[in-house]
């Protein structure tokens, strides 16, 4: 899914039953991949794992993805 001009991400399944699980909107994950607070790559994996904080107050939003070319696949 293309996103916006900074982000293009596709979100699996089980990223969409999260996000609908715990009503967290995509544009929440779009900021936090755009301006992530911190950042990791999980060297057994090759994931890249964005953390930033939530619109809803002290809540932080943990996203892991891999990247294909310029998507991110969460």
């Amino acid at each position: 899914m293309k996103r916006s001009d900074r982000t293009s991400f596709e979100l699996t399944e089980h990223a969409k039953n999260r996000l609908k699980e715990r009503v967290i909107d995509e544009k929440e994950v779009e900021e936090i991949l755009n301006n992530p607070v911190m950042t990791y790559l999980d060297i057994l994996t090759g994931y890249t794992v964005c953390i930033g904080p939530r619109t809803k107050p002290g809540h932080w939003l943990i996203i892991i993805y891999e990247k294909h070319n310029q998507l991110k696949r969460l």
